[in-house]
């Protein structure tokens, strides 16, 4: 039992910093320096870094003993905002022909307060405020949490975090400009105008996609290893 707990232990910390890019992509893990800043044996970091790898966050390095964080390629970015915009467009269909627009536009425009906060509080991180810029996306996909398509989602929201999170460090990304869009989606819900929401949506998505190519061709400008 109390192996199990540190695992899973161990495998929230690892990939919360994979997450958050305190590891950045080809960063190179090893099992016993982990295990000793983890204060923990190496059984239960190993079984971590088995399960991150299984998960696709890890990929194994020509050292020996040795991980590395999966690098991010073009592939993996179009593959995840394509499966995004697609959720997001069923979700809004949904949102209009459920008539749920006043409650969701209602908690879309909360998450946007709370992301102009963190925009222009002191020594706010990158993580907290891409996390409130996915819960606006996922509520905007209008999905049950406990669904097939809200068990999906749940792996690529954490993959989406990253990407917005290594977009921000790569310094491409205007939040102001972001909270507008969102609230331009958020507001189209609620005045129930079906076109007016699409456009914005799109024209957020093909920023996002934009900007997160640019983030791309610079780690490889740089010879950056995440790439």
């Amino acid at each position: 039992m109390l192996q199990s707990k540190l695992s899973s232990l161990a495998y929230e910390q690892i990939l919360q910093n994979i997450v958050s890019f305190k590891l950045a992509p080809g960063t190179a893990l090893q099992e016993r320096s982990l295990a000793e800043q983890m204060n923990m044996s190496r059984t239960p970091v190993r079984e971590a870094l088995f399960r991150l790898t299984h998960e696709g966050w890890l990929q194994n390095s020509f050292r020996r003993n040795v991980m590395e964080v999966r690098p991010v390629s073009g592939r993996d970015v179009e593959e995840l905002l394509n499966v995004r915009q697609l959720l997001e467009t069923d979700g809004v269909k949904r949102i209009f022909e459920n008539r749920a627009n006043a409650p969701v536009g209602e908690a879309l425009m909360d998450i946007i307060a709370g992301m102009r906060a963190k925009r222009v509080a002191p020594g706010a991180h990158a993580m907290e405020y891409m996390a409130l810029d996915m819960k606006f996306h996922t509520a905007l996909m209008y999905l049950d949490e406990q669904s097939r398509l809200g068990l999906f989602w749940k792996p690529l929201c954490l993959e989406s975090i990253r990407l917005g999170i290594m977009v921000i460090h790569c310094h491409h990304c205007e939040k102001s400009m972001v909270a507008d869009i969102h609230e331009a989606i958020a507001r189209g819900i609620l005045r129930r105008r079906k076109k007016e929401v699409r456009d914005a949506l799109h024209y957020h998505n093909e920023r996002i996609r934009l900007q997160s190519f640019r983030m791309l061709e610079g780690m490889a400008a740089a010879g950056s290893p995440g790439y």
